[in-house]
């Protein structure tokens, strides 16, 4: 990814608004992941013993 980045950076036709481009698609991916994964069902501690891994 900083290979890609310097890359850009030096790209005329490009240069930062490529590079911020690419950080907002990677932080839509990110949150996305995160607000659609399993991660959010972990159960309380209360609930540990129940649950299966």
């Amino acid at each position: 990814m900083p290979a890609l980045v310097g890359w850009l950076l030096q790209t005329p036709q490009l240069g930062f608004c490529a590079v911020m481009m690419l950080v907002v698609i990677c932080a839509s991916v990110g949150l996305l992941l995160a607000c659609v994964t399993l991660t959010r069902n972990i159960p309380l501690p209360s609930q540990w013993e129940q649950t299966e891994l």
